[in-house]
């Protein structure tokens, strides 16, 4: 059982953290030279005298270039309930540094960068509930093992900062496993709701994986290995209580139904270079074929079949993605691969979001029974299996796919509140407002989170989603969230992207050399932004302040030559965005492999 509350005494020489529970060893952390070692409580002194910090669970331990960190949870909300497991967020974590050496500005860098994806992220656990897998998933596996053990491998957020407390558990300290606490990068709803005299409790959790996990235009599509960028899964749980007044007994029932999104499994890549709409480029597709069998495979050995929806315009910029989707495809013919295009854009312009049903009508034979079904009250085992998966995706997987998800699930809880007696053959979602309004929102929201996890602000569309109709206010709100997203991806995203390798293990400092952008730019170069703000300002102040007269140059030669120095030195920014847009210091990106910048 994993311990839900620790003191932790801090002295000169050591961390002792100790159990609140009476059972259980002490895990000591020597502050010299970060070795573990767990106690008897009743054997080992602890050093009352110091510091005494009550903590919620150990997030992990980081290396970085001079010192290590214990990063601990120091505060915890609960959001709900599966079952009887409480479930909880991270509301805010401490990094304890272990040898309080002298931090130059690179561990302060990387420090930051630490302290940035802790805060920029939502992170969820429980400590009686395997958040990282599927009710099915928990079922299959049916093992006494330790948390840490059986979790999901892709979703276990914090497993690299767990590996000093894994390592001390491969030693045979068994007793090391009530402290290794799995973490999820998610999203998590739990609300309780009445429909019908009958109350239902509707959960759905959104797990990202943490395999080439990333910012939008540093992290697309698949890596050799198989992975594919912003891969997100998603449950959409009901748990139903129903208790017979003549014989009391209490029927508890389980339904649960899983997708995916992930990037387009090839290599492309969307070139950053300040325009709105990058570069779109495909690399050789013959290289993309082993990759593309490990993804599938994968995910075949996982979910089962594998229904694929693919969203990408036929026109324009994305041509090239949908063909060299479908052409991969086509290499494979799998049997267990099924594909499904829809044009979104085309289909649904204007306004005409109804006709996302016709894509729904074409999946029907794929979803009809296909979710897990438990009767807890009869048997364990499963009523119904899910055994294939819809794989949804557009360009960024994001606002395209947002809708399709909720309208797939809309329909499969239809379909198991019909299933289980709740609805009849006529009723639908929509016909009990107050559960739509709860239903559309919870997905809304899910949207909001993998798109502000991925691209730095919410999902576009998602006044769709959350009243089933396009609106004026929606519209304005993409295209303010659209701005924002220029300035993020081209700005900001470099350090963001830089988070995410630290904090997953794909840069280890202690072993790298100086922090530096992945290209050399001139003293030329860099000074180009500094003169085009000048000349806005020169400009700004001639107009704002005229009776500032020039007795050498008149008002209008004046303003000529700073608006020609500010078309200048705009139009040789825009010429060179690729030297301008805020690169990852850490991980180069991978198409810098076939372009050079």
């Amino acid at each position: 059982m994993l311990h839900q509350t620790l003191y932790l005494y801090t002295s000169k020489d050591e961390f002792v953290l100790v159990p609140e529970s009476k059972s259980g060893s002490l895990l000591v952390i020597d502050r010299l030279n970060g070795k573990l070692n767990l106690h008897q409580r009743d054997t080992y002194p602890i050093p009352i005298n110091h510091e005494i910090l009550r903590i919620y669970g150990i997030l992990g331990i980081i290396r970085l270039k001079y010192d290590k960190y214990l990063i601990i949870i120091t505060e915890r909300e609960i959001v709900g309930k599966i079952d009887q497991n409480d479930i909880f967020r991270i509301k805010s974590v401490r990094l304890m540094s272990l040898k309080n050496k002298y931090k130059d500005h690179e561990e302060v860098e990387y420090l930051n960068l630490i302290k940035k994806h802790l805060k920029t992220g939502t992170f969820y656990f429980s400590y009686t509930f395997d958040i990282t897998n599927t009710i099915q998933r928990q079922i299959v596996l049916n093992t006494k093992s330790p948390s840490w053990e059986i979790a999901d491998e892709r979703f276990f957020w914090n497993k690299f900062i767990q590996s000093d407390l894994i390592g001390l558990r491969e030693s045979s300290h068994s007793d090391i496993d009530n402290y290794i606490l799995p973490v999820i990068y998610g999203f998590v709803k739990i609300t309780r709701i009445a429909i019908k005299n009958h109350f239902l409790t509707i959960l759905l959790i959104s797990r990202r994986s943490r395999f080439r996990a990333g910012t939008r235009y540093f992290s697309r599509g698949i890596d050799e290995d198989g992975n594919v960028s912003n891969f997100n899964e998603t449950e959409q749980i009901v748990l139903f209580e129903n208790t017979n007044k003549l014989s009391g007994v209490t029927k508890q029932l389980k339904l649960s139904f899983v997708q995916i999104r992930g990037s387009v499994p090839i290599f492309w890549a969307e070139i950053n270079n300040l325009k709105y709409k990058p570069k779109l480029r495909v690399f050789n597709i013959n290289d993309s074929v082993n990759s593309a069998r490990l993804h599938f495979d994968k995910q075949i050995r996982i979910y089962g079949d594998q229904i694929i929806v693919n969203l990408v315009n036929q026109h324009g910029r994305e041509y090239n993605i949908k063909a060299a989707y479908e052409e991969i495809i086509k290499i494979l013919s799998d049997p267990k691969i099924k594909y499904f295009y829809f044009d979104f854009h085309q289909e649904c312009k204007k306004t005409r979001w109804h006709r996302v049903r016709i894509l729904i009508d074409q999946l029907i034979p794929y979803l009809k029974q296909n979710y897990c079904y438990i009767d807890c009250s009869d048997q364990i085992f499963p009523i119904y299996f899910q055994t294939s998966i819809v794989r949804t995706n557009c360009i960024d997987c994001l606002d395209r796919t947002n809708v399709i998800q909720s309208a797939l699930a809309r329909w499969v809880l239809t379909k198991q509140l019909n299933d289980i007696g709740i609805f009849n053959d006529y009723e639908n979602i929509e016909d009990y407002p107050d559960f739509d309004h709860l239903f559309r929102n919870m997905w809304a929201d899910n949207g909001d989170f993998i798109s502000i996890s991925y691209s730095g602000t919410g999902a576009l569309k998602t006044d769709f989603t959350r009243t089933g109709k396009r609106t004026k206010r929606g519209e304005f709100r993409d295209l303010i969230n659209s701005i924002i997203r220029y300035f993020q991806n081209n700005f900001t995203d470099g350090s963001r992207q830089d988070s995410f390798d630290l904090f997953l293990g794909n840069y280890l400092p202690y072993q790298a050399g100086k922090i530096s952008l992945p290209y050399h730019r001139s003293l030329f170069i860099k000074y180009i932004p500094y003169v085009l703000f000048f000349s806005i300002f020169m400009i700004l102040a001639k107009i704002i302040l005229p009776g500032l007269e020039n007795i050498i140059i008149s008002p209008h030669i004046f303003l000529t030559f700073w608006f020609f120095v500010l078309i200048c030195s705009a139009y040789f920014i825009i010429s060179n965005g690729l030297y301008y847009v805020n690169w990852p210091k850490l991980v180069p990106p991978e198409f810098l492999k076939y372009k050079k910048i």
